[in-house]
């Protein structure tokens, strides 16, 4: 799958930064156009500023994040960025303008656990019909793997998609994580799941990590010195998303994909 559109939320919080420059760079290696959203704009706002759209709009709501955005459309050219500004709250609006092909990148939830579920990051998570990019940070540098959660479902076969999707287009190595009880034979079954699209993308290297404890922290620990997590989600619901997905979302080291 390759996103024709990087969509991305952005708030006034300190993760916007982190976030924004994650997008940019999948923009710039993808080819792909790169769609900046600031929404739930205060009521206070004039309606006429918002009318307008754009940049001028942008820096009129928030100068701060006009600024970086206009660094943006400098590095990928102007034609490759575009700006929506809406009043509405941002969760709706990332998940009414995203098609199956695009890819929604977000922040982290600025807090951990049931405070979390109402943020925008779970909204989005839940509800998009498109991967999902939950950014915590940048992420070590250098060939950093790209690690897949398998889990033998079919959300988990779409991730392992993404997760060679990503790494060819990075130039980066792949991990394949299964669990040690999941099946009798770990590395065989995991083998069986990559072999596909190991056979598509044979420039990937591939290795697999059979994962000993919780799921959630061996995931967690693999993260420390990844580039991105891949996880497949089961339904659009939140009880749905599964414990590990959402102990991802609140506490992964590095960027978090969601694939429904």
């Amino acid at each position: 799958m390759t996103q024709t559109r990087v969509i991305v939320g952005l708030a006034e919080t300190a993760s916007a930064g982190p976030t924004l420059a994650w997008a940019m760079r999948q923009a710039g290696r993808s080819g792909a156009e790169l769609v900046v959203i600031r929404a739930g704009v205060g009521k206070s706002t004039a309606l006429g500023t918002l009318s307008r759209g754009g940049i001028r709009a942008l820096e009129l709501v928030d100068p701060a994040l006009a600024r970086a955005v206009g660094a943006a459309r400098l590095a990928l050219g102007a034609e490759r960025v575009s700006i929506v500004v809406d009043r509405d709250p941002p969760g709706p609006v990332l998940v009414r303008l995203a098609r199956p092909e695009d890819l929604i990148v977000v922040g982290a939830p600025e807090t951990p656990g049931w405070w979390a579920r109402a943020s925008t990051t779970y909204h989005v998570a839940t509800r998009a019909s498109c991967p999902v990019i939950v950014v915590h940070s940048t992420g070590p540098a250098g060939r950093a793997p790209v690690v897949v959660g398998l889990d033998g479902s079919p959300a988990s076969r779409s991730a392992i998609e993404i997760g060679f999707v990503f790494a060819s287009a990075h130039g980066l190595p792949l991990v394949a994580a299964i669990g040690a009880g999941a099946v009798n034979d770990p590395p065989a079954a995991a083998a069986a799941e990559i072999e596909p699209w190991h056979l598509k993308y044979p420039e990937v290297p591939v290795t697999t990590a059979v994962l000993t404890g919780t799921p959630a922290e061996a995931l967690r620990r693999l993260g420390t010195d990844a580039t991105l997590l891949v996880v497949g989600a089961t339904g659009t619901g939140l009880a749905r998303l599964g414990s590990v997905t959402r102990d991802l979302i609140e506490r992964a080291p590095c960027p978090v994909a969601i694939v429904h």
